[in-house]
């Protein structure tokens, strides 16, 4: 556990990945963005949740535009196991942050550290 980051900090970091967007918007919105640590992952978990939102609905698309043409019984559940596998690893992300851990998500972490609020 990282002792600069306070108990408030870690809390928002891990909820902001835990409770989809809401709390991320919070930490953005308020003058929390600008702390190092909360800033960062507030950033970071909503453009993770707007990747992952945007990705479920691109998968739905093209399942829906595959099932005009053939129906594969299988797909609708491998999807909903696809969002289920990101979610849980949202929450995973949430675990690390709460535990005071400073990590960047691959693509998404460049982004975050792009916004320059914190």
């Amino acid at each position: 556990m990282n002792a600069e980051v306070s108990n408030e900090d870690r809390m928002l970091a891990g909820l902001a990945y835990g409770i989809p967007v809401i709390v991320a918007i919070y930490i953005i919105l308020t003058e929390k963005r600008r702390e190092k640590f909360a800033g960062f992952h507030g950033s970071q978990a909503l453009f993770l949740w707007i990747g992952i939102i945007i990705g479920w609905i691109v998968l739905r698309v093209l399942l829906d535009l595959l099932w005009s043409i053939v129906y594969v019984p299988f797909f609708g559940p491998l999807i909903t196991l696809v969002g289920l596998g990101l979610w849980l690893y949202a929450l995973y992300c949430g675990y690390r942050a709460y535990t005071g851990e400073y990590f960047a998500i691959p693509i998404i972490g460049d982004l975050a550290k792009g916004t320059g609020s914190f």
